[in-house]
């Protein structure tokens, strides 16, 4: 009976065979008077008696142990798992080959595939352990970011072992689409992925893309998530005419040959603001003409409306204006000189400390060294914005350069246009009518809008390209945010908690919290949402007509701050002041590409606050313990679904064994985030698969960490 045939019978009786081999060669060897070069014995087919190392795995390196191999490397021919070694070297004894590439091979956990020996026409084979997938060897602690766009990112092995994983799968494109699909499947042995849970996954991540909390919110929360939405019309306007103001030469906004247009003062003697020439004083009036957000032609410098203002109080840097036309005119002065003086002492050196300097244009407008606070019922009117500010001020009304920009609702000079309260209710903090409500939710917007002063200004004067809207909103909530730490007493670095910072945020009549602003809120109810669909949403995609990536973009730029290696101003004014933009203004203060910041970032969701031991800082973002933070929100407002998990973020949860998770469209700028959780009995494979097509979208990377 042939021992080709593979009869378990004769493989039983291999043992006695091969000492019968062994024999022989043994009396040949003695018979002759002449060895000559040693060789296979003809009639003897190569035997496989083992291989090194123990798992050997694709594109890489083995040595066979065996009997009557031939000596010349050329004679011999080795398969692995079907596909062609090389043979390196070759003795009797002894076959150095070099594995076939795992290019082209299924992704496949390690398995016993057959090993094949081809010599002199005959063969031998075995079985031994094979791996195709790189395995994932992290310590506890330890991190990894796959950023090499190769095709075999999508295939990875994990150990067996206790242990907890979480993977991001992020998509690099600089811009929200193409938004690609893959799925991720997990196997420990030859069985089929379970088809159902990919189906269920996909329904449940298409049907949460519309899904808001922003009407179930607290009143004046509401109201500025609101706000967030409507001020997209004023930013695009702003940003076109900061295009339009780029200069080709000479003085793109100069006063010289600028005239008012007759304008005509709504009372008798009231100057408008293009003919100051020193700041007003208490008592005087001043026309102001306030750009219709209403008006259905979208024209902001052709349409607006004309209001009077009286002069509450003056600043070093800032004139406080009430409109004659508010039914509380005159009684609500006292809150104006109270914002007044916060505006100095608090808001003033962190606008001017980390982006610029609001009156930087100020010597080519009215030239009287103050901006102007107007508070308004018509912004009231407009219900699309708490408050703006308005480019068209940096231009002439009318100009006899035809090629000079001009604008004819510029009242030429720094103008911070905000609704106002129109009834007196110091108790009432509940509603943006009554003075309290007002005032509590319109200092956090102070700030956030003349730092949009300041970085206009900066960049119409140093003839800048307009910031992206998604980078300039982000640096003007971090504006809310440095003026919060002067409110509240925390530092970059602190990880400050909810306690610290927004507890008093949200409770105006706890003694303790008297005073306090609502600043911060808006803010994370932006993240929980954003971070409730990270597999949905781009982080900094400003197309959306929900304003959530003010959150996700604040979020991804405080990070930024907190690993670059300049001082947080530093940071900031280099940004305000770039030539660059966007997510290339970001890489260029950071010193790292966008997938770089995109894999530690992703990660950063899910690790940040879980555990002190995670090797690298880059998984964190020390300002702010963020897991504490929505753990406050979910204390007080755990009703409201954005708030209804002690942490928001969504991370799809798998125990090893087979499973498919299907994402439909992945955005550019975020990442789905998988929790993996393992056991010593098995290893698991885990693939990143396309879900159409032979290879993975080439925008996709990978990043996992082994939690402590």
């Amino acid at each position: 009976m042939s021992n080709e045939t593979g009869d378990p019978t004769v493989r039983r009786l291999r043992p006695a065979a091969l000492t019968g081999a062994l024999l022989l060669v043994a009396s040949l060897a003695a018979c002759a008077e002449d060895a000559g070069p040693t060789g296979p014995i003809p009639g003897l087919r190569p035997t496989v008696l083992g291989v090194e190392p123990d798992v050997v795995e694709a594109g890489g390196s083995a040595t066979i142990r065996g009997l009557n191999f031939p000596s010349s490397a050329a004679a011999v021919d080795v398969e692995f798992a079907g596909r062609a070694a090389t043979v390196t070297s070759a003795s009797e004894t002894s076959l150095a080959v070099d594995l076939p590439a795992p290019a082209g091979m299924p992704c496949r956990p390690t398995r016993r595939a057959e090993l094949r020996v081809n010599a002199a026409g005959r063969s031998d084979t075995a079985r031994h352990r094979f791996a195709v997938a790189p395995k994932v060897s992290l310590a506890p602690g330890e991190s990894r970011a796959l950023l090499t766009a190769d095709a075999r990112i999508g295939c990875r092995e994990y150990p067996a072992a206790d242990a907890e994983y979480l993977v991001s799968v992020f998509n690099t494109s600089r811009s929200p689409s193409p938004r690609v699909g893959f799925e991720v499947r997990g196997s420990t042995g030859a069985g089929q992925p379970d088809s159902t849970t990919a189906a269920t996954a996909s329904a449940s991540l298409a049907g949460e893309a519309g899904r808001l909390d922003a009407a179930r919110l607290p009143p004046l929360v509401r109201e500025q998530i609101r706000a967030g939405r409507g001020h997209r019309r004023v930013v695009e306007s702003n940003r076109r005419l900061l295009e339009r103001a780029r200069r080709s030469s000479g003085d793109p906004v100069g006063r010289g040959e600028a005239t008012s247009n007759g304008a005509r003062a709504a009372v008798s003697g009231a100057p408008d603001l293009s003919a100051q020439q020193a700041p007003p004083e208490v008592g005087e009036y001043v026309d102001f003409r306030v750009p219709d957000l209403n008006a259905s032609s979208g024209d902001f410098c052709g349409d607006y409306v004309t209001v009077t203002g009286r002069v509450a109080h003056v600043t070093e840097h800032a004139v406080l204006v009430s409109d004659t036309a508010n039914p509380v005119d005159g009684e609500y002065d006292d809150r104006l000189r109270e914002m007044g003086r916060e505006f100095e002492d608090r808001m003033w050196p962190v606008i001017t400390e980390n982006f610029g300097d609001p009156l930087r244009m100020d010597p080519q407008l009215n030239d009287d060294g103050h901006l102007y606070m107007l508070f308004t019922p018509a912004v009231n009117d407009f219900g699309s914005a708490l408050a703006f500010v308005f480019s068209g001020d940096f231009f002439p009304r009318t100009s006899s350069d035809s090629t000079q920009v001009t604008c004819a609702s510029s009242d030429t000079a720094e103008v911070f246009y905000s609704r106002a309260p129109t009834r007196v209710a110091p108790d009432d903090y509940g509603s943006l009518e009554a003075t309290a409500g007002w005032q509590r939710v319109l200092r956090s917007t102070l700030v956030h809008e003349v730092k949009h002063l300041a970085s206009n200004a900066e960049r119409i004067d140093r003839d800048l390209p307009p910031e992206t809207a998604w980078l300039e909103e982000s640096t003007a909530h971090a504006a809310e945010e440095l003026y919060a730490r002067r409110v509240f007493g925390f530092s970059q670095g602190s990880n400050a908690t909810y306690d610290q910072t927004v507890y008093c945020a949200v409770r105006p009549t706890v003694p303790e919290c008297e005073g306090a602003p609502s600043v911060m809120v808006s803010e994370f109810v932006w993240l929980a949402q954003y971070m409730q669909r990270t597999a949905i949403l781009g982080a900094v995609d400003d197309s959306r007509s929900d304003a959530v990536f003010r959150g996700s973009g604040w979020w991804l730029l405080r990070w930024a701050i907190d690993h670059a290696p300049v001082s947080e101003s530093a940071f900031l004014s280099a940004l305000t002041t770039s030539s660059r933009t966007g997510i290339e203004n970001l890489e260029a203060r950071t010193g790292r590409s966008w997938t770089e910041m995109l894999a530690d970032w992703t990660l950063s969701l899910a690790v940040d606050d879980r555990s002190s031991e995670v090797e690298r800082e880059e998984l964190t973002v020390p300002s702010w313990n963020v897991r504490d933070v929505f753990r406050g929100f979910n204390r007080d407002f755990g009703e409201l679904s954005v708030f209804a998990e002690p942490y928001p973020l969504t991370t799809r949860t798998e125990d090893y064994g087979s499973f498919t998770r299907s994402v439909g469209g992945l955005p550019g700028g975020t990442g789905a985030i998988f929790r993996l959780v393992g056991n010593r009995d098995s290893t698991q494979l885990v693939e990143i698969a396309p879900l159409s097509g032979d290879a993975l979208p080439p925008e996709l990377r990978i990043s996992v960490v082994r939690l402590p």
